[in-house]
């Protein structure tokens, strides 16, 4: 047929087929748009959703993502932007509403798996390393090509994409990886640097991450070239050390070209708590579950995600059979092989891809390195076959992968009966429509079509179970709508009422970055760049209970009065009606469990359809006096310390004369599953409760808390969102009886220590806030983009100021035009001496790192761009001379 010698028609099929068969399990999982459904599900609703709305609602103002100020108390957003949106593709967001940005998501996925299609298939093709001594049965024309595309979409449409699809920033880099291999194909065997550089400082750009993980993998490929060329090609030394220090000098310079985004996150990641290296070779997955990660069907823990199609694994042991592939060959790609496998296994290893730092969750983020080698010897294989008898390689292949098959199967137990009765059936087609296609040549153009059907299906197949496990995970696409949609005008409103400086906090929570998803000024967020010293002063302030690895902050129904004043937070919005709490639920994100107002909250600003907007008339400005003592101030986390005892401390040293919180004598009965507090309380105030519980993992009962025989909240339990901080138990006078009883199973067991419980004393909170805000001799405090500037009066007497901004070398404070250095407050906070008097105070924020590695960037991409022009010119004056 004509279509078929288009230069274009097998790279469109190539394109096509696997966003076909994403379709159709999209399709069988009733996702959007084929059902209410949608393709987000952990991090994508619980982060990704929201940082890309902010990135789509300040695209047009570049300082709020260089650093946020509804990044939790205020952040470096470029490490963020970085990590998550500095793909371009990202800028196709602009194009989809707010409510609808899951659907932009829906598109980057089936983009993604479509061009991993196509970048595969032309790597494939191309390849000058892959295509040498090609078998006369097998070339890259007419029909045959069909089988090439099956390949290809074997390595989109893995486990580890369907695993992970929702990390859509990994694989918009990733799909630019076999790019960048064709690339280093280029260099390495034609002296071609064109395609290498360019794709690979985009690939670097996109995603640093992944481009670590491409970069350690060049290095390797590079190696195997070099053994290669030694031992089967026999090339001259000077020749193979050239080639290789130009990949070296390439390699640096596109690393050189990158380091705009590689420093700036370097230096931000060095404030979050990363996992130590370990240095002892312990395994991270069983040796056999690798084998067992072959065939479809299977969980299998640790083990790499490589599953592709029953193809590939066929034809890879088929290399080792294959005649003509000579066997120095065959032993340098097993031994890189075996190396690639060994990387995945071994801890030291296994961290070496990940920079050298232990991956928190989505283990086996290389695994479609190990994919990409495994498609690349298959299709070898596939090149040069040569069928003798009955001896050929597809014979002895089957007969092997048999083998596996069982023996995994009899010691790993992942296989029933029906998964291997259907492996063996594909296993036998694939090696019947092969032999049909190599044999008779009559069958040479429908064979390729029919063998791209069965992977096809195969695939679609593997992956039913999985794509419809988590898409039943996943966030129910008109109910995030339609919160997003009833929220936005809210925090619209109350940013058209007040101009100043506030803070925002919500009793409900569509996902824990809430403050990113509606462009308001909060405190909560759950991001890999969170520094930890801020998400433990949060937590030891009793905001949230930080247990075994998380990470993050939440406001979590607030902490007491006083501290909720101290950090700004001016207005709660509440909305208790029963259809939006069920459309919160549904966003399946890790949701908020308590809808009630803070108890200690009562002046209503606002009412809109179900929302009430509470304001709070004690909250701080952003600056505010303080004393020395704040910036001596040390503490350490713990969930079984007392936050009323740290919140005393915290208000000391701002400057009040007396304890905020008087911590009350409690009787305490236990029964199996109920624990009650019996109290007097000595003195009249706000009430509130702290339940402590072991740092190492989140309670696993869910708590109902009464008071007085009044229903409090639900705290710890199935969400890792159960309020669990400091709770609000209402006003009471003095010398009130007072009942708290917490019920749910093995209370006894699970909670050991006695529960905290304190009044607030609302006098001298009072007197503080009159002492360091009101009388404070600060005026003018304003915000715009990343400057901050405030003004002091005659009557300021001179000392430390702090701001409720989380400390970071980024800013950089002036007085009246003079640089003055800026300290930590309370080992969290920005603090800065200013001198007595009139003056005027300005605070900017430049990301650390930003302008240096920017500059380098920018000399290193333009010294590329001069080696690219002079190459081009060296090759068009050789073709005039001949």
């Amino acid at each position: 047929m004509k279509f078929f010698k288009n230069k274009t028609f097998f790279p469109l099929v190539a394109f096509c087929v696997p966003m076909l068969l994403l379709l159709l399990l999209y399709s069988n999982g009733q996702i959007f748009p084929f059902g209410s459904r949608s393709v987000a599900n952990e991090d994508l609703i619980n982060q990704y959703a929201a940082t890309l709305t902010y990135f789509r609602n300040n695209i047009f103002h570049p300082e709020n993502l260089l650093y946020s100020f509804q990044l939790s108390l205020g952040g470096n957003f470029f490490a963020v932007f970085t990590y998550y949106l500095s793909s371009p593709l990202n800028l196709i967001s602009l194009l989809f509403p707010q409510k609808d940005i899951l659907a932009f998501f829906t598109l980057n996925m089936i983009f993604n798996i479509g061009m991993m299609g196509l970048t595969m298939y032309l790597f494939l093709t191309k390849s000058i390393w892959l295509n040498r001594q090609s078998a006369d049965s097998f070339k890259n024309n007419g029909t045959q090509q069909f089988i090439t595309i099956a390949l290809s979409t074997s390595f989109a449409l893995t486990n580890f994409f369907l695993t992970y699809a929702n990390c859509v920033m990994w694989f918009n880099a990733i799909s630019l990886f076999p790019l960048v291999l064709l690339g280093l194909d280029r260099l390495l065997n034609c002296n071609r640097p064109h395609l290498y550089w360019p794709f690979l400082v985009l690939l670097l750009l996109t995603n640093y991450y992944m481009g670590i993980i491409t970069v350690l993998f060049l290095i390797l490929v590079t190696l195997l070239w070099i053994a290669q060329a030694f031992l089967l090609e026999k090339k001259a030394l000077k020749s193979v050390f050239l080639t290789s220090v130009r990949v070296f000098g390439y390699t640096l310079l596109s690393l050189l070209s990158s380091l705009v985004v590689f420093i700036p996150s370097w230096l931000a990641q060095q404030h979050v708590s990363q996992a130590p290296v370990k240095y002892d070779y312990t395994p991270i997955y069983k040796s056999l579950d690798v084998l067992a990660a072959l065939f479809p069907g299977t969980s299998v823990g640790s083990a790499p995600l490589i599953y592709s199609s029953l193809l590939v694994p066929l034809l890879v042991i088929a290399f080792f059979f294959t005649k003509k592939i000579g066997s120095i060959e065959k032993n340098i790609t097993g031994i890189f092989l075996l190396f690639i496998f060994i990387s995945t296994w071994l801890s030291t290893f296994y961290m070496f891809w990940h920079g050298f730092t232990m991956p928190n969750g989505y283990f086996q983020r290389e695994s479609f390195v190990v994919v990409f080698v495994l498609v690349c010897i298959a299709y070898r294989a596939l090149k040069l076959q040569k069928f003798e008898g009955n001896s050929h390689p597809l014979r002895k292949s089957f007969w092997v992968l048999t083998g596996i098959l069982f023996f995994s199967s009899y010691f790993t137990g992942y296989f029933n009966g029906n998964i291997i009765l259907l492996t063996l059936i594909f296993l036998l087609l694939d090696v019947f429509l092969l032999e049909l296609f190599f044999k008779r040549r009559k069958l040479s153009r429908l064979v390729p079509l029919l063998l791209l059907l069965l992977v096809s299906y195969d695939i679609y197949a593997a992956n039913t179970k999985l794509s419809l496990s988590l898409a039943k995970k996943a966030a129910n696409y008109p109910a995030f709508s339609r919160v997003v949609a009833q929220s936005t005008p809210v925090f619209n409103k109350l940013n058209s009422l007040d101009h100043g400086f506030f803070r925002v906090a919500t009793t409900y929570q569509l996902n824990p970055n809430d403050p990113l998803e509606f462009n308001y000024r909060g405190m909560q967020n759950y991001l890999s760049q969170q520094p930890t010293r801020l998400t433990n002063f949060l937590s030891a302030a009793g905001y949230f209970q930080k247990h075994s690895w998380l990470r993050w902050s939440s406001y979590n129904n607030g902490s007491t009065l006083a501290m909720d004043s101290f950090l700004g937070i001016k207005y709660v919005v509440a909305n208790n009606n029963q259809n939006f709490q069920t459309d919160i639920k549904a966003s399946k994100s890790l949701t908020a469990t308590n809808p009630l107002r803070p108890l200690f909250l009562n002046d209503v600003l606002f009412k809109q359809n179900a929302f009430t907007v509470y304001q709070n008339k004690l909250a701080f400005p952003l600056a505010f006096k303080t004393t020395a003592a704040a910036f001596a101030f040390d503490f350490h986390y713990s969930t079984m310390n007392n936050p009323f005892v740290f919140q005393n401390q915290v208000f000391k040293a701002l400057g009040s004369s007396k304890d905020l919180y008087q911590t009350q004598q409690i009787t305490r009965a236990t029964t199996p599953n109920q624990l009650d507090l019996q109290l007097n309380t000595n003195s009249a105030g706000n009430l509130y409760l702290y339940v402590p519980s072991a740092q190492e993992m989140n309670p696993p009962t869910q708590v109902k808390i009464y008071c007085n025989g009044k229903f409090i909240t639900t705290a710890f339990g199935g969400s890792l969102f159960g309020e669990n901080g400091v709770i609000s138990l209402g006003r009471f006078s003095q010398n009130t009886p007072v009942k708290i009883s917490l019920t749910g199973g093995n209370i006894a067991a699970q909670f050991t220590q006695t529960p905290f419980v304190a009044v607030e004393n609302q006098t001298a909170f009072t007197a503080l806030r009159k002492k360091v805000v009101a009388n404070s001799g600060l005026k003018a405090i304003q915000q715009q983009g990343t400057t901050i500037s405030f003004k002091t009066t005659k009557s300021f007497n001179g000392g430390p100021v702090m701001l409720s901004l989380p400390y970071d070398q980024g800013w950089s404070a002036t007085v009246d035009g003079h640089p003055v250095g800026t300290k930590k407050a309370l080992k969290t906070l920005t603090g800065l001496e200013v001198p007595q008097g009139n003056h005027h105070i300005v605070l900017h924020y430049r990301v650390p790192g930003l302008r240096g590695s920017l500059l380098i960037s920018l000399l290193s991409l333009l010294l590329l761009c001069l080696l690219l022009t002079s190459t081009f010119w060296h090759n068009w004056k050789k073709k005039l001379i001949n």
